[in-house]
Parts: structure tokens; C-alpha cells; sequence
């Protein structure tokens, strides 16, 4: 951080710190005390550290970009003739699609609503049978930005491109538990047997708990940028039958107009095969190769202040019982509703 961050903080009465609040990150000053009736935190509003605020969250809402390797260069709705003839493997010859390309970049930043994961997804898929089709129709969530997607098709050995349009794009409100959320539900016009989609979508999670490197139609190559900065500590671990390792480097990480360590996983795949459902396993996605990710906690220099979020087994079980998939499950009833309380 500034110079001028680090002398405020070692001050005795004020202590400048981040705390977790819902799914992001909070920026806040504690100085003796105020209580906040509403929300029964503890806040302070002092000027002069209002100013080191406001210094620190216009640096970081400049967010964290790095410098890496960009994987293979495809651009959307640019397509080689070559493409057109590409076919799985012996092992996938039944699959109805083929990803030509799936590229995910994920970087993190701070906005006003907390600590963000950012996302820019590209996706180039092979249409090859009547039932691939369906890959026209996709969805992604409501605050989805930069979305576009076409079908490029061989008509008298020319390439004829359409575009997904607004029209193509519907807006549908749903419900978990007590949470309401939209998607936006898409449909790429004029597929058919032997069209190529392209799709592209940005998007900031709240986070990423997984990242798959498989789906159920093989993919010709996969490429996933995961970038860290050393202040977000994270915990990864690796699933899945398909097992890759990562190419792991140092990686210049800038906030504002200052340059910072972080480290970037690189993972870069070359036909990649399908997972594939099976009538004796209930659950393929369980076997799906990828990655689990966890937050742990922010360790700023000058700042001791981490915060691990399944520090204890009591605070995994308080977690699992307040998931609507898990929790919320066991709280319906059942015959059975007295052995699981």
C-alpha cells in the first residue's frame, strides 16, 4: 500500500482493515466507536481517513490486470475453412458437437459491491449431428456484459455469418430458497448441421467455487488463465479423472497506478475427451476434471488482518446447513425429518 496508508494504520486508535460482507469484500475504519443501529457495526467516519479511502478504493477499482500468456488467438465470427472439417477422436465419434476452442481468463477486482471475479469467456463450437443443435441455446446470468454470439455457416464455399440480435435474447426472472435472481436466455439463429457458434460473454462473479476443463462433447482445445493477486489468498485443488497440472508463474499484478506480485495458473489442454453420463453413476459432474477453489482470506503488507472462512469444522456445518442444495433439503419434511436434525 502508500506510504501514507501504512503511517495512518500504525496510529493506536485507528486501525485501517477489510472484512468479508455477504460474498465480497468491505472496506472499513474502526475508530473507538459508533454503532451503526441498523446494521450493528462498528464504523467510524473520520476525514482524514476518509481521504485514505477514497485514495485506496479508486486505485483498486482500476482493477488487477496481468501480463501472461493469451493462449491460441481466435477472433469472434473469424473462422479458417479448416475448421469446418474438424472430428473427435475414435473414443467420441458419437458426439452430436465438438468445442473447437473454450477459453476462460478469470481476474479479480474490487468494486463498490466488494471483492469481484471477472470473467471473459469464448467459446467456438461444432455443430455435428441434429441433437448439437441445441448448443445455440445457452443462458447466462442477468449482469452478463459484452454478450454476443453467432453461427457462421459453408454456403457454395462461402461463409455466410449471423448474429445473435437482441430479440434472440430473453429475460427470465427465477427463484432458489429466498433468493431471486434473471438469466438471460439466448438463441443463436440459423444452426443447423455443420455450423460453427461462436459465442463471448464477460462477467464478475461474486466468486468461483469451480472451473470444469471437461463437457459432455469433447473439446479440441481448452485454455484457462486463473490470476491471483498475492493479497487474495486462495486455496486450490484439483478433481476429476483428467488430471492437469498447471503452468504456475510470477505475474506482474497492477492496482492503480501501483504494480504488485501475484501469480498466474495456466491451463492448457489439447483434446480434451467427453465426460459422459453413465447409467451407474448418479452424479457424472463429480468426476468431471477441473479445479475446486476456495477463498481464504486478504493479507495487505503493513496490514495483519487474514480471515480463513472454514477455520472450523462447527463453521463448515453452520455454512452446509444455510445452503439451500443441502440445508435447506434436509429441513423439508420427511419420514426420516427427526434422524437428520
Amino acid at each position: 500500500l502508500p506510504r501514507s496508508v501504512n503511517e495512518k494504520t500504525s496510529s493506536k486508535n485507528n486501525i485501517f482493515t477489510l472484512f468479508l460482507q455477504g460474498s465480497g469484500i468491505s472496506f472499513v475504519i474502526y475508530n473507538n466507536a459508533y454503532k451503526n443501529k441498523q446494521n450493528k457495526t462498528y464504523i467510524i467516519m473520520k476525514k482524514t481517513f476518509g481521504r485514505v479511502l477514497m485514495l485506496v478504493a479508486i486505485m483498486l477499482l482500476m482493477g488487477v490486470s496481468t501480463a501472461d500468456a493469451q493462449g491460441k488467438k481466435v477472433k469472434f465470427g473469424q473462422v479458417s475453412t479448416e475448421e469446418f472439417s474438424v472430428r473427435p477422436s475414435e473414443k467420441d465419434s458419437s458426439a452430436t458437437a465438438i468445442y473447437l476452442h473454450e477459453k476462460d481468463d478469470y481476474t479479480f477486482t474490487l468494486t463498490v459491491h466488494g471483492l469481484k471475479v471477472s470473467q471473459i469467456h469464448d467459446a467456438r463450437i461444432l455443430v455435428l449431428k441434429d441433437d448439437g443443435k441445441d448448443y445455440a441455446n445457452f443462458t447466462v446470468p442477468e449482469g452478463t456484459r459484452a454478450l454476443k454470439a453467432c453461427a457462421i455457416n459453408m454456403e457454395n464455399g462461402k461463409q455466410v455469418r449471423t448474429d445473435m440480435k437482441k430479440e434472440n435474447i430473453n429475460v427470465e426472472e427465477l427463484s432458489k430458497g429466498k433468493e431471486r435472481y434473471s438469466i438471460k436466455k439466448c438463441a443463436v439463429p440459423e444452426v443447423r448441421v455443420g455450423t460453427i457458434i461462436d459465442i463471448h460473454y464477460e462477467y464478475d462473479h461474486d466468486w468461483v467455487s469451480e472451473i470444469n476443463f471437461q463437457r459432455s462433447v469433447p473439446i479440441k482445445y481448452r485454455y484457462v488463465n486463473y490470476a491471483v493477486p498475492d493479497i487474495v489468498m486462495t486455496s486450490m485443488n484439483s478433481r476429476g479423472y483428467y488430471h492437469v497440472s498447471p503452468k504456475t508463474k510470477e505475474a506482474d499484478v497492477r492496482l492503480g497506478d501501483e504494480v504488485y506480485g501475484g501469480k498466474s495458473h495456466v491451463f492448457e489442454l489439447n483434446d480434451v475427451p467427453a465426460i459422459k453420463k453413465d447409467d451407474y453413476v448418479n452424479c457424472v459432474a463429480d468426476y468431471c476434471s477441473g479445479i475446486d477453489l476456495q477463498f481464504v482470506g486478504i493479507n495487505i503488507p503493513g496490514v495483519a488482518w487474514t480471515k480463513n472462512n472454514y477455520d472450523s469444522w462447527g463453521e463448515v456445518f453452520r455454512i452446509m446447513n444455510e445452503d439451500d442444495d443441502f440445508g435447506g433439503q434436509l429441513k423439508t419434511k420427511n419420514p426420516l425429518s427427526a434422524e437428520t436434525k
